[in-house]
């Protein structure tokens, strides 16, 4: 079913990409692999990844998904977002782009300040500036992985911004400190998290949300690929 499941992936690589990493990373659990979608569960993030290339294959496997316990339905494909909608009735939704480092080599992007491991110490400054930050205990669990990062000032510990790996294995949490912007730092950051992964033998990859036009500018800068189409992230709770 691995190989069925990878090949499905290879039709659009792009927009497949969090499902094929989460497979070839070891932590993707395939629900179902078929000519006409997938079902995979991301068990380090509780997410379900689907992909249908029809209605009615959305449907069933939307069926499927209601079985399971879930954090959130990331979908793509024909009638996937709608199928969500008729079968679980989520009452939110994000559209994204799906972008990828597809390139062998290390990224070289010079950096004013010393980019090391966050430590617990600054989740307080982690909570105040990122918005999409669950609660501390999250934060502490990303910093025990080994897969969050500060930038600070050269020999002190004046932090001017982080970025990390979602518990997805996707790439993001950047914030740069607002009084520090215009700097260069979100570039050096990212920079420093695609040579991460690369190292460890990832494809870096990660989502962005499509009214965000600063991020989307960054990553191609940097030389990742952007999907054509969308994905969308899917909750079953209501927008604030």
């Amino acid at each position: 079913m691995k190989e069925k499941a990878l090949q499905y992936c290879q039709r659009a690589k792009l927009i497949h990409m969090d499902i094929s990493e989460a497979i070839n990373r070891g932590y993707g659990e395939i629900l179902y692999a078929g000519d006409d979608g997938l079902l995979v569960k991301n068990v380090k993030g509780e997410n379900l990844l689907l992909s249908s290339t029809n209605s009615q294959s959305a449907k069933k496997l939307c069926l499927m998904a209601k079985e399971i316990p879930h954090n959130c339905l990331v979908v793509r494909g024909e009638g996937a977002a709608e199928a969500v909608s008729e079968v679980l009735r989520y009452g939110f939704s994000r559209s994204c782009y799906q972008c990828a480092y597809l390139k062998k080599e290390r990224l070289n992007v010079p950096c004013e300040g010393d980019i090391r491991p966050l430590e617990y110490r600054f989740i307080p400054e982690v909570m105040e500036h990122y918005k999409m930050a669950r609660d501390p205990e999250h934060v502490k669990e990303r910093i025990d992985s080994g897969e969050m990062f500060g930038v600070f000032a050269k020999e002190t510990d004046e932090l001017w911004g982080f970025i990390g790996l979602h518990d997805d294995g996707s790439g993001g949490m950047l914030e740069i400190f607002p009084e520090h912007r215009g700097r260069g730092l979100g570039m050096a950051m990212e920079a420093h998290i695609v040579n991460f992964q690369l190292d460890k033998g990832y494809i870096p990859y990660g989502q962005i949300f499509c009214d965000n036009e600063k991020s989307l500018s960054l990553q191609r800068r940097l030389g990742l690929e952007l999907s054509e189409e969308t994905l969308v992230w899917t909750f079953n709770e209501q927008e604030d």
